[in-house]
């Protein structure tokens, strides 16, 4: 094997172990956006802006990118914050791990309606 297919096979190792990411906007945010799929029991790290590490948080159930995850517990009737605004009100209590979508939560876009 060629010094550059080891470097490649290595790289491609390496992605596959990377453990799932996760953006969050800002501080007062309860949930954030993932940047990689996750399953069940996968510890996902969280970003800043910077993308730096500021803490991780381990899914209950699989998760696809760009789906919402609760950083931080919510209990129902809580408001939902992402990008630092209020998205919604919790329909149910939201376990942190958990996908948080139109199963546990009520859209303040939508006037109150099922998102």
């Amino acid at each position: 094997m060629t010094r550059r297919q080891l470097v490649e096979k290595e790289r491609t190792v390496k992605s596959a172990n990377m453990e799932p990411r996760a953006l969050v906007m800002n501080p007062t945010d309860t949930v954030a956006t993932l940047l990689d799929p996750a399953r069940r029991g996968d510890r996902v790290t969280l970003l800043d802006p910077a993308l730096r590490t500021i803490d991780t948080v381990c899914v209950r159930e699989a998760i696809e990118p760009f789906h919402k995850l609760a950083i931080r517990e919510v209990a129902k009737g809580d408001p939902v914050r992402k990008l630092g605004e209020v998205i919604g009100t919790a329909s149910a209590p939201i376990a942190q791990g958990e996908q948080v979508h139109v199963h546990n939560l009520v859209s303040a876009r939508l006037g109150g309606r099922m998102s």
